[in-house]
Order: structure tokens, then C-alpha cells, then sequence
């Protein structure tokens, strides 16, 4: 097999050295790269950050004849978004994800797969992106059933550029993607490389997946949180510091005491609504699993990480009965799109919190108010991918 390198510029942003008193947590190199190769959307939508990248891609979407249905095409710069009518079942992707510097990184996610109520021939499939995972793309159903046809250039969403969606075929051009269809087992199996690929298109790529199969769920899918019926909850206030912003944030969250379990509300800034769930191991200390999903329109987890980037089992606060203050323990936690690693999309990383009761606070759910990300590009990095030809 022959292997053809294909060069890309990135914008690495590179952050300065810093330490703190409530913990040692400094920023290390891989962290830096992580943050310039996968900035979210969210932020992006909302100016609160430039773009990480060297370049933003243009052109309109390809058109193909392939499955001969061009009026059913996404379009480019609209978001594939199937219809509420469809029926909606779990599955679980695995692949092999290239970005950067990185080669073979092993990928397993749980997916949604949408079902067209009203066109048998027609499927939605989330998860074909490996910087945008919750990005859908649509696919049709070949004349015997056994294959499902994705057209090139479906656009998945803007990480910080623009991303569509497509196969390497022989390198040329952007190519439509075909999977396999395995009616019996309800899976997929992918035989080409899928791109998140600048242009809608002319190749110009900045990650790929590969092997990726997609098989139904075994057990029951995630899902965040459910407080209690009876739940009371109070308004906290709390104090933090902001990692990438190296200031001082606070907020509102809500907490409730429910016998050994207590639940808090306010974690993400941008799912306030999510709720996280701890047990007293002790009088003084609450143990909160890490890995919790905050969101399942983001796939957002609520991770604990120790001060050398390592995600570990737990986050832990130290309560104080007398007072109803809960402060920090030697984890800090992250907003991260995995629930095992700390991958290139860092949500939101704060630490040091502090949770202090409000005096006769309205048991209402609050908005926390975490300060925005806020960095500058710096300096510019090459990387090299590798695909097969």
C-alpha cells in the first residue's frame, strides 16, 4: 500500500507557563496543541473566539449523480438536520481517527441513527465527523438494500472552519461514501477514509476516520442526569478560576441534599440546565463520578482530571456541615465532548471552585456565569496526515 502524505498549516495557539495557589496546574504542550485543533462551534457562533485555523474553506457544494437524487442533497453551509418525524435509535461507532500529529487514535461513540418516517430509502447518521460528532449527515439506500450511498459534500458545521463531509476515494477530488448494509444485524461498515474536509469539494482535509463500522447499542443508551421528583435545592453562588482565560469567575449553580446523594445544577455554562449527581462518602466529602453526560444534542461529559491532565474516576468537594459551603477537592472538572480522555474539545475548564449558600435564594434553576474564552494565535505548526492510496 502506497502512502500519500498531505501537509497542513495550522494556527497553534500557545499559552504561557502559569501556576496557582489552589493547585499546580500548569499548561502543558499537548494541551496547547489540543485547543488550536478543535474549538467549538458555540464559541465561534458566538465571537467569543477567533479562528484557530490557518484556513477558511470556500465553494459550493458538489453536485453528483450517484444516487439520483439531487433535490434530497444538504446543502452547503446548512447543517443536516433529520426530520422530528423520524425514529430515532442508538447505536455504537467505532473507527480509527487521524488529526494533527496524531495517527490511528481509536474512536468508539455512541450515536444516533434516524430513520425517515416517510422515505424507507432514506437514513440520517450522526457521528461521521470526528471534530463535529454530533453532526448528522444523510445517506439513501441503494436499489437492493444493501448499501447506503452518502453524497460528498454535506456540511457538517464550524469548528472554528468550515467542515464537509466526504470520502478520499484516490485522492482527487472529495467523493461520495458508501457503506455496507448488513440488514440481518442493522450495521455499517465503511470500506473508505471519511474526511472532515475544508472544501465541499477539492480535497483539503483536516482529520480522517477510518474502519469505521457502526453496530445497534448493547443495553440501554446514555443519558444525563434525572433528579429526583421531590428534589429541594438551594441557590449557591460560587468563585473559580477560568484556565484558558487566567481570571476569576463566578456564578450561580443550585444544590440539593437528597440523604447521600447531592445533585448540582450550573456545572456547563452552556447547558445550565444539566445536573450532576455525588454521594456523601463521608460527612465531609461528596464524590461525584466522573464521565457523567451533561447533554445528548452535544454529547457533552462532565470529566475529573488531576493536575497533571490525567482523567481520574471522581471529582471531590470537601462539605462543611456548619457552614453548607462545599469547596474543592484535588481534581478540578472539565466540559468534554469524551468521557475517558481529554480530547481536542475542552468546553470549559475551570477550577478552584468554591460553592457558598445563598441567604433566602429562590430554589430556582440558575445560569452560571462563567467567563468567556478569550486567547491570540501566536505562531504556526505544520502536520503531516497520512491516508492510503
Amino acid at each position: 500500500m502506497r502512502i500519500k502524505n498531505f501537509t497542513l498549516m495550522l494556527m497553534a495557539v500557545l499559552f504561557s507557563a502559569v501556576g496557582f495557589a489552589q493547585k499546580s496546574f500548569s499548561v502543558q504542550k499537548d494541551i496547547a496543541f489540543n485547543r488550536q485543533t478543535k474549538v467549538q462551534t458555540k464559541w465561534v457562533k458566538q465571537n467569543k473566539i477567533g479562528s484557530a485555523f490557518a484556513v477558511n474553506a470556500k465553494g459550493t457544494s458538489s453536485q453528483s449523480a450517484s444516487t439520483g437524487r439531487a433535490n434530497a442533497r444538504a446543502k452547503a453551509a446548512e447543517v443536516v438536520t433529520p426530520p422530528a418525524s423520524g425514529d430515532v435509535e442508538y447505536y455504537t461507532l467505532t473507527a480509527t481517527a487521524s488529526y494533527g500529529q496524531t495517527q490511528n487514535e481509536s474512536v468508539t461513540r455512541q450515536i444516533k441513527i434516524v430513520w425517515d418516517a416517510d422515505d424507507e430509502d432514506v437514513v440520517y447518521i450522526q457521528g461521521l465527523s470526528y471534530y463535529m460528532p454530533n453532526s448528522f449527515v444523510m445517506g439513501m439506500f441503494n436499489k437492493t438494500g444493501d448499501q447506503v450511498i452518502f453524497s460528498a459534500g454535506q456540511y457538517m458545521g464550524n469548528p472554528g472552519v468550515d467542515l464537509y463531509f466526504g470520502g478520499y476515494g484516490d485522492g482527487t477530488a472529495l467523493t461520495d461514501v458508501v457503506a455496507d448494509f448488513d440488514e440481518k444485524e442493522s450495521s455499517f461498515t465503511f470500506s473508505d477514509a471519511i474526511l472532515d474536509n475544508g472544501d465541499p469539494s477539492k480535497i483539503g482535509f483536516y482529520a480522517y476516520m477510518q474502519n469505521v463500522t457502526i453496530v445497534p447499542l448493547d443495553g440501554e443508551p446514555e443519558i444525563p442526569v434525572e433528579i429526583p421528583s421531590d428534589l429541594e435545592y438551594e441557590k449557591y453562588a460560587f468563585t473559580a478560576y477560568d484556565y484558558f482565560d487566567e481570571v476569576d469567575v463566578s456564578g450561580n449553580v443550585n444544590i440539593g441534599i437528597y440523604g447521600e446523594e447531592v445533585y448540582i445544577q450550573g456545572m456547563s455554562n452552556d447547558y445550565p440546565e444539566a445536573w450532576i449527581k455525588g454521594t456523601f462518602e463521608n460527612d465531609s466529602t461528596v464524590v461525584f463520578r466522573s464521565g457523567q453526560l451533561l447533554s445528548t444534542e452535544e454529547s457533552l461529559y462532565f470529566v475529573a482530571i488531576n493536575d497533571n491532565f490525567d482523567v481520574v474516576d471522581q471529582y471531590t468537594l470537601i462539605y462543611d456541615a456548619k457552614t453548607g459551603v462545599f469547596e474543592e477537592g484535588p481534581e478540578a472538572p472539565i466540559i468534554n465532548s469524551y468521557k475517558d480522555k481529554i480530547d481536542r474539545s475542552v468546553w470549559q475548564f475551570c477550577y478552584g471552585y468554591e460553592f457558598l449558600p445563598i441567604a433566602d435564594g429562590a430554589a430556582v434553576p440558575g445560569v452560571s456565569a462563567i467567563s468567556s474564552m478569550n486567547y491570540k494565535v501566536t505562531a504556526t505548526m505544520s502536520s503531516s496526515l497520512h491516508l492510503p492510496k
